[in-house]
């Protein structure tokens, strides 16, 4: 059973149910003479109501007059987060998966934050983990690794999975959450009956041959898919994602769209940008697999003159000149003649990131393929107040969202000439970039803050736990009261 944490008091002139019965003759606290002894509960269907309203649950009574008539309590999970890795403060720039171990830990963070008690069980440690998860109602697990050659993924599965079946034998989780196929084969095969909620970042069994991840193997993209199936929600934070999942057929009631989150303490319009040289300036953060996709950036900067352009993302800064694709986009500048306009910078670390993007007078966030890895850093620069210029694909075109004006200002994808128009025309008018730097930390389409991202998480949690009840009413009867 869950365990119940108090957290405030219902007010009856706030809830209607309570408002109702309030207003009965020796109800609690309505001011009658009796009001001290009668402590009739309330109907079934009015406290779910209540609760329903509140989100919180109906668990004693407190009577007398200037008291309120129920005491609310809301019930916190025991959430087990599963990873192939975690890291604190990512690098920008460093690709998809640092990102996602980027989210693991701010997942759990704010969701510790808030009430929730939350095993983070991850197979890779960054530095700074162990200092990071020191906080009440968080705590962090090392998983062993998989070997380094299985045979199958059962064998790679099999020593994680046993490892999560010992520390969850005495107290199991109310809902486990993966990222990353590893993580949820070996969480499900460790506790078959428990919901398993699974993030897709991006779905290798559907994507194009030339954009297939390398070193795929039939037998890791039928359990990709069997995962969808499998999982009793599918999270994405990406339209395309959510496509991918519906053209495997999976239930659209079976998926949940959750949105980026951003620390907006770190990220944020108090941030002073770094020192620049006249004139205009364009970052572009590219995670590894779509470094290639900047070829069109290149080409458009030709026709963007007295504008420098800094590319982040790639190999670490000593690793650049020995970096093929490095070596490919520096040749490509060179041959559209903007070599002395553009800088690579490589990752960049986390706590540099704000100020650099500040620097910006646009983020150009232009791949030709969608991804959760693109949203991140359009996110981030928005809550630094940064305007961006982005391809109207996936989720770029969700975080653009429909208002007018837009701190997003959307080309259509492999269009080099159209992309160099908008930048020119932003670049041009000063007054319009403002405006949309304006906007930026304020209209949030498909972003947010963390502790808000979180409260849609710990609410798509709740929903499963509850339907998963509702399912079962033989096992809710028998369960002991409070």
């Amino acid at each position: 059973m869950r365990r119940m944490r108090r957290v405030r008091s219902c007010r009856p002139e706030r809830c209607d149910p309570c408002a109702v019965r309030a207003a009965r003759p020796g109800y609690p606290g309505a001011g009658s003479p009796n009001s001290a002894s009668t402590r009739e509960p309330l109907a079934s269907e009015r406290l779910h109501a209540c609760t329903a309203r509140h989100g919180y649950r109906l668990r004693v009574w407190k009577g007398g007059r200037g008291h309120a008539p129920c005491e609310i309590e809301r019930s916190t999970m025991r959430i087990a987060m599963v990873a192939e890795g975690a890291e604190p403060e990512p690098a920008l720039g460093a690709g998809a998966a640092r990102g996602r171990e980027g989210d693991v830990c701010a997942w759990a963070t704010h969701l510790a934050r808030a009430g929730n008690s939350v095993e983070l069980s991850v197979g890779r440690q960054a530095p700074g983990l162990v200092e990071h998860s020191e906080q009440e109602g968080l705590e962090t697990r090392r998983l062993p690794k998989p070997p380094s050659s299985p045979e199958s993924w059962d064998a790679a599965t099999e020593p994680i999975a046993d490892a999560l079946a010992e520390q969850w034998r005495e107290e199991p989780p109310d809902l486990i959450h993966t990222w990353g196929m590893l993580a949820a084969a070996a969480a499900r095969r460790a506790v078959g009956d428990r919901p398993l909620v699974h993030t897709f970042t991006d779905l290798r069994s559907l994507q194009s041959a030339h954009r297939m991840v390398r070193g795929s193997r039939p037998a890791e993209l039928a359990l990709e898919q069997q995962l969808a199936y499998s999982a009793t929600r599918c999270v994405v934070h990406c339209g395309a994602v959510l496509a991918k999942l519906r053209a495997l057929e999976v239930s659209r009631s079976d998926i949940s769209s959750l949105p980026v989150g951003v620390d907006t303490r770190r990220f944020s319009t108090d941030v002073p940008g770094v020192e620049r040289s006249p004139g205009g300036r364009l970052v572009t953060v590219a995670s590894p697999p779509s470094l290639h996709d900047l070829q069109g950036v290149l080409s458009a900067l030709r026709e963007v003159p007295e504008t420098e352009l800094l590319v982040v993302g790639g190999p670490r800064p000593a690793e650049l000149d020995g970096d093929e694709t490095i070596g490919a986009l520096r040749k490509h500048a060179r041959q559209v003649g903007v070599e002395h306009r553009v800088r690579f910078l490589g990752q960049v670390p986390h706590r540099e990131a704000p100020a650099l993007l500040r620097s910006a007078d646009l983020l150009v966030q232009y791949p030709t393929v969608p991804s959760h890895a693109s949203m991140v850093p359009a996110a981030q620069a928005l809550a630094c107040g940064v305007p961006v210029v982005a391809a109207d694909l996936g989720g770029l075109g969700r975080i653009a969202g429909t208002r007018k004006p837009s701190p997003v200002a959307t080309v259509p994808p492999r269009d080099a000439r159209g992309l160099a128009r908008c930048l020119r025309t932003l670049l041009d008018e000063p007054k319009r970039r403002r405006e949309m730097a304006r906007l930026a930390p304020s209209v949030k389409h498909g972003w947010t803050d963390w502790t808000t991202a979180a409260g849609h998480a710990a609410d798509l949690y709740r929903e499963v736990l509850d339907a998963r009840a509702a399912r079962t009413p033989a096992a809710v009867s028998a369960a002991p009261g409070p």
